[in-house]
């Protein structure tokens, strides 16, 4: 970004690591618990 971080480096994929973590869990999470189904008995 501007020079500053090179695009393929060790900082850039440590900063990263987090964001990857949390969208892992949260998919895995959303998979698990799925939705709720008097959601979808409002809406009838």
């Amino acid at each position: 970004m501007f020079g500053i971080i090179e695009p393929w480096s060790t900082l850039k994929g440590l900063i990263s690591l987090p964001v990857g973590v949390f969208e892992i869990t949260l998919a895995i999470y959303l998979i698990v618990k799925g939705f709720k189904t008097e959601g979808l008995a409002l809406i009838k």
